[in-house]
């Protein structure tokens, strides 16, 4: 599927075109719509900046504790395997 924003539509707006597609995506991530790394690609943009962006406009990151889990059981393991 194609949504097509005019130049038109864009100028209105009061926007540029990249802060449009960032206002859309942070929109899309807040809703959990988008992921991180999909709202960055929508935007052209690293997902660090991404995080950067919604840290400034108060979006809490979608980090859950299983999220947590699996972060710290792949740093024990890799602390593990430089041990070996």
């Amino acid at each position: 599927m194609s949504v097509i924003i005019t130049d038109e539509d864009v100028k209105r707006s009061g926007l540029s075109e990249q802060q449009l597609k960032i206002e859309i995506a942070s929109h899309l991530y807040a809703v959990n719509v988008f992921t991180l790394g999909q709202a960055a690609s929508f935007c052209q943009i690293s997902q660090s900046e991404m995080m950067e962006l919604l840290g400034s406009k108060k979006i809490p990151a979608h980090y859950t504790i299983d999220d947590l889990q699996y972060d710290y059981n792949n740093i024990v393991n890799d602390r593990n395997a430089d041990y070996k």
